[in-house]
């Protein structure tokens, strides 16, 4: 702590010593160049290179059937980039794959959240649900895939349609 003498007046010998608190004033931010991109954090720019880069090796591992390689990496995009629906689509298909129903059902349920008129993200939900045996619920969400995917005109109606029916024919026998 700093110390300052008070002078009263001219005439007066006395000065008091008393004590003073220094308070630094922030430093004004630095102005980036006028070329730089001022829209896009760095901090945003390197989450999402690393999430490409995790994307790329999580389809890698998938192809190879390292499935649970592929869980790995996938989440590792889902942390990176928690809004983007797709990385929570291909989690829940790798988790899937890899034998745990539960965790891709919740990692569905998420993309269905982020993106409800992504059907996939239902597709992906039904199937993780008739993987734990909840063959309604999972015809549920199957049917709702197979709207989107109609209504866009989607290529993939014909596969969902034959996992609905699949789930249809395990919900009669468990009756």
């Amino acid at each position: 702590m700093k110390k300052m003498a008070i002078v009263e007046d001219e005439d007066d010998e006395d000065e008091e010593e008393v004590p003073i608190k220094v308070v630094k004033k922030p430093e004004a931010p630095s102005v980036p160049p006028a070329s730089a991109d001022v829209s896009v954090p760095e901090s945003k720019v390197v989450a999402d290179e690393k999430a490409a880069q995790a994307k790329e090796r999580g389809t890698a591992a998938l192809k190879r059937g390292e499935y649970r390689r592929a869980a790995e990496a996938y989440h590792e995009c889902c942390t990176l980039q928690p809004s983007n629906h797709a990385h929570f689509s291909n989690l829940s298909l790798a988790l899937l794959k890899f034998g745990q129903p539960e965790h891709a059902a919740t990692a569905a349920r998420r993309c269905t959240e982020l993106e409800p008129s992504f059907g996939k993200g239902f597709f992906r939900l039904g199937q993780a649900l008739k993987a734990k045996g909840e063959y309604s619920e999972a015809a549920t969400h199957l049917r709702m895939a197979l709207k989107i995917a109609q209504a866009g005109g989607g290529k993939e109606a014909g596969e969902i349609a034959r996992e609905l029916a699949a789930c249809r024919d395990l919900e009669a026998k468990a009756a």
